[in-house]
């Protein structure tokens, strides 16, 4: 990405604004009190699901690991939490593992990968889930460049 890692890191801790540029995602929100310093945190996103599979959510930890000061590491994976109870009317699926590596190959340019592996539960077929889980980390990808250059 031709942005500094401050930059992409921003981009990535505005819960608010996520479903701007993540695909399928309604709305995303903290349950827990969320500055830098409440590491990890519990996150929920809904993502809108096309007819006829149900809409998905996902409640999860996010923490951000700091390996040095030119990388940065979020991973996420499910958590059962009372603090968002399950809606009937969607299905609750499981981040198994997420992992965002954010690199600063310099001072203008960040090296972004994505790991990304879901259950989306319910009725999907396998062939379906996994064509799922290799084009949504590089639509993200996609969205995200264009994110910033905004």
């Amino acid at each position: 990405m031709n942005a500094p890692l401050n930059k992409v890191r921003s981009i990535l801790d505005d819960i608010e604004h996520r479903y701007e540029w993540v695909p399928y995602l309604i709305i995303s929100k903290s349950l827990s009190d969320y500055n830098h310093i409440n590491n990890p945190r519990i996150e929920y996103s809904h993502f809108h699901a096309p007819w006829p599979a149900s809409d998905r959510d996902f409640v999860y930890e996010i923490q951000l690991i700091s390996t040095s000061d030119k990388q940065l590491v979020y991973k996420m994976k499910s958590v059962v939490s009372e603090l968002m109870p399950i809606n009937k009317q969607i299905i609750r699926a499981e981040l198994l593992e997420t992992i965002y590596t954010l690199t600063a190959l310099d001072n203008a340019t960040t090296k972004v990968e994505i790991i990304f592996h879901a259950d989306p539960k319910g009725w999907i077929p396998d062939w379906i889930v996994n064509i799922i889980q290799s084009v949504l980390p590089y639509k993200i990808l996609i969205n995200l460049n264009a994110r910033l250059k905004q």
